[in-house]
């Protein structure tokens, strides 16, 4: 499990300086015109609590889904890696706009709109993947004969459970931070 953290760490790592360095490294107009997007997407609306954790609670939900097929197909093995990249990717360059285009208020608006939904969402999804890798090493010809892979699925069920719980946390923290006005 040691060797399977840090890859994913290491995959997660490697995505959020690619999002950073791709939006340092895009034009001047592209760079204004995505900033703008995201802070109309970040300003207070009047949707409710509600609404706000179940739209990030799907949109987060979805990604997971996504990977499920992995557990089960060696062909879809990669998929896990590649969403836990593009998510990184995404944080990566999200911050990299904030940091490029509100120097002065970059911190403040990093520190609430972007950081206590991502501090529940990034170990979301390295436990999700991780407990992806762990279900599809399992030999699922030999569960129920030996103990050790029971242990194994038990042991995956319980890293899913902490994924989903960190997942509506996470979420949680979206809608509540959303209607903080900067």
């Amino acid at each position: 499990m040691k060797k399977i953290g840090l890859i994913l760490i290491f995959i997660f790592l490697t995505g959020l300086f690619s999002g950073i360095f791709f939006s340092t490294n895009i034009s001047n107009e592209s760079n204004q015109t995505l900033s703008s997007f995201l802070m109309s997407g970040m300003s207070p609306t009047d949707s409710g609590f509600f609404e706000i954790f179940a739209g990030s609670f799907l949109s987060n939900a979805l990604l997971f889904l996504i990977m499920m097929p992995a557990a089960f197909t060696a062909i879809l093995r990669p998929v896990p890696f590649l969403i836990l990249w593009y998510k990184s990717f995404a944080i990566g360059f999200c911050s990299g706009l904030v940091y490029i285009n509100y120097e002065e208020n970059a911190f403040a608006i990093s520190l609430i709109k972007l950081f206590p939904q991502n501090l529940f969402f990034i170990p979301a999804s390295i436990l999700f993947t991780a407990a992806i890798i762990k279900f599809h090493s399992i030999d699922r010809r030999d569960i129920g004969l030996k103990l050790g892979r029971n242990l194994n699925i038990s042991a995956s069920a319980v890293i899913f459970a902490a994924a989903v719980i960190l997942l509506t946390i996470g979420a949680a923290a979206e809608a509540g931070f959303h209607q903080v006005a900067l």
